[in-house]
């Protein structure tokens, strides 16, 4: 999440909402489609981001100079401030290549992400984790030097809902602004929600991750497979027992193996597969 004021800034784990916990992440990253561009909003900690395997382009919009720096010196960000005359440089930057992060206002800037031939198109992916609503929270006092009110937060959902391409995933507590929006009202596409338990500084929570995609059929990122600890190190071990077995065979029956399991995994089309043998045969 975005924009603590903390004095204990220097370890990110005890970043106050943040999303590296264990099981947390994890949760998160199984619901991730493969994507070639990253849009991470409220970049906070990015407790979700550092876990995750890197994409072509990465961005994260933050108004937190401090975070902002660490994004520079510590995650191998390349910095750019926003400036108020140049509101051009959001329709530019989707051709940044690396790793890209932003000193703004996250709800000045949506507007400029729907451009569909910009940002707004499949293969790009945004994780948005806003300063959770205060009624939501079980401590209701304000934490963050940058808090959402309710009338931002309605904002924020109605602009991302207007999204006809690009994957998009919400954290949040239960709220019934979020549920009401996205379950109650029609939108280019449909959205759906995950409830998973978090180890917060207030005991465990029920967070809920807002999607407007259905269940992934390929993952940017496997390494977390598995709904709990005990199947994560299941699948762990599983995987290396197969990857050993399979360093022992000989280059030509890897290659076999691997042929075959592609054409298990993803069969020609007749049509296309037709095509192909044609062009062979001339």
């Amino acid at each position: 999440m975005a924009t603590l004021e903390t004095n204990n800034d220097k370890r990110s784990d005890s970043y106050f909402g943040g999303k590296s916990g264990n099981g947390t992440y994890q949760t998160i990253i199984n619901q991730i489609p493969l994507h070639y561009t990253r849009v991470s909003l409220f970049g906070g900690m990015l407790g979700v981001e550092r876990k995750l395997k890197s994409a072509d382009r990465e961005f994260v919009f933050e108004l937190n100079e401090k975070l902002i720096q660490r994004y520079e010196n510590n995650f191998g960000f390349e910095v750019n401030r926003y400036e108020q005359d140049k509101d051009w440089q959001y329709k530019n930057a989707a051709c940044y290549p690396g790793k890209t992060a932003f000193l703004a206002d996250t709800l000045k800037v949506l507007p400029y992400f729907c451009y569909p031939e910009l940002w707004d198109r499949k293969g790009v992916f945004f994780y948005v984790d806003p300063p959770y609503l205060l009624d939501s929270r079980k401590d209701n006092r304000p934490v963050y030097k940058h808090e959402l009110s309710d009338e931002q937060h309605r904002d924020l959902i109605q602009q991302l809902s207007l999204f006809q391409s690009a994957d998009i995933a919400i954290s949040c507590y239960p709220n019934e602004m979020y549920q009401d929006w996205f379950w109650d009202h029609e939108h280019p596409r449909e959205w759906r929600m995950i409830e998973f338990q978090s180890t917060t500084r207030h005991g465990m929570a029920t967070e809920q991750l807002w999607m407007n995609y259905p269940p992934p059929k390929e993952l940017h990122d496997y390494r977390y497979l598995g709904g709990d600890f005990r199947e994560r190190e299941r699948i762990t071990r599983q995987k290396k027992r197969l990857l050993n077995k399979f360093k022992k065979l000989s280059p030509l029956e890897q290659a076999g193996l691997s042929q075959a399991m592609q054409d298990h995994l993803c069969p020609p089309e007749p049509l296309e597969k037709e095509r192909i043998l044609n062009k062979l045969r001339k």
